[in-house]
């Protein structure tokens, strides 16, 4: 009974008052039942990956099922944009270690479709600028000396970690990026 009444309350918002209310109708009359379904990307890129779903076979509900997802896609994405530039960022190359602020920068960037250059000597360069290729189609390119013909230039450096190196080494591998969230976020780079 509760769960039926909490995933009523979910699904309400979705709905016209005549539409819900024979839905509520319907499923009381057990001719209907309610489930969510998962939009697979993680909660760093939605804050409820839980879409309501109308289990049915009828026309009529599997277009609200429709519209209902649009919805909830379209709702994703404005709440995903008050977050991008932080979320992108933290799926910037994260088994490396690079300062936030940097990878503010470089998301930053990419949010505004711009090239970047990473002036460095170090080998995380191409770790890095891969993963800014996996995540967009902005133009990327490293070396040790500044080359004209970029929109941003970032200095890398290395990272003094002081006591906490070794913290730090043994949480590099413990990141896992979901490929579902790579593609939700190309997605949403795409339509900027």
């Amino acid at each position: 009974m509760r769960h039926r009444k909490f995933l009523l309350k979910k699904i309400r918002n979705y709905l016209s008052i005549k539409e819900y209310l024979k839905l509520k109708y319907n499923i009381y009359m057990d001719d209907l039942s309610l489930s969510f379904k998962s939009n697979r990307v993680s909660f760093l890129i939605a804050e409820s990956n839980l879409i309501p779903q109308i289990n049915s076979k009828s026309d009529y509900y599997k277009r609200i099922n429709k519209r209902i997802e649009d919805e909830y896609n379209s709702n994703l994405i404005l709440d995903f944009s008050n977050r991008a530039k932080f979320v992108i960022s933290e799926y910037l190359a994260p088994h490396i270690i690079i300062s936030k602020q940097t990878k503010l920068k470089i998301a930053d960037s990419i949010i505004k479709n711009k090239s970047i250059y990473l002036q460095t000597s170090s080998k995380k360069a191409h770790i890095l600028s891969k993963s800014i290729q996996n995540l967009s189609n902005v133009t990327v390119n490293y070396g040790p000396n500044k080359k004209k013909g970029f929109d941003t230039y970032i200095k890398l450096e290395k990272e003094d970690l002081g006591a906490y190196k070794e913290e730090a080494k043994n949480n590099l591998g413990k990141v896992r990026v979901n490929n579902n969230d790579i593609k939700f976020i190309k997605k949403y780079l795409s339509k900027l």
